[in-house]
């Protein structure tokens, strides 16, 4: 990749020039159709042209994403996938007063990505995780693991 050249400051030398180094875990960097399944349906958001949505950035080979070799703290080496997105300023919606216009807008900017992302149909994007409300009953093995007071709230 070759990136905007910072200035003195350490600040990015031309507005909307700021990225994000994306270094995925040893876990996420195993399961390259999820991180593939990603970049389209951020290609496929911002080919919309109406959203601000990142995607990311070539990288000098011409791909999307890079495989890397990485040591690691035992010794022992290990292989990252490694993307740069372009950074978008914005303000966080918990952050913004919540007006009928800007659920009105909310609501269309949904729309726009439901459509977008409507024929996807990546077998990657097909999972359970411990995220997903409906994996709730997995996680009952660690509850012993939370303090007294804390299992008392999810028992």
């Amino acid at each position: 990749w070759r990136l905007c050249r910072a200035s003195d400051d350490g600040k990015a030398a031309s507005p909307g020039l700021e990225y994000v180094l994306k270094v995925h875990n040893g876990v996420e960097s195993r399961q390259l159709s999820l991180l593939e399944a990603q970049n389209e349906a951020m290609a496929r958001v911002q080919a919309t042209g109406k959203i601000k949505c990142p995607a990311p950035i070539a990288s000098l080979n011409g791909k999307q994403m890079e495989l890397v070799g990485m040591i690691i703290a035992d010794g022992s080496e290990c292989t990252h996938a490694v993307r740069v997105i372009p950074f978008i300023h914005a303000k966080l919606l918990g952050n913004c007063a919540l007006t009928a216009p800007m659920l009105r807008s909310v609501g269309e900017q949904l729309a726009h990505i439901d459509i977008a992302l409507a024929p996807m149909h990546s077998p990657a994007l097909r999972r359970l995780h411990v995220w997903d409300l409906r994996s709730t009953q997995q996680l009952s093995p660690l509850v012993p693991l939370l303090e007294e007071e804390q299992r008392t709230l999810v028992a």
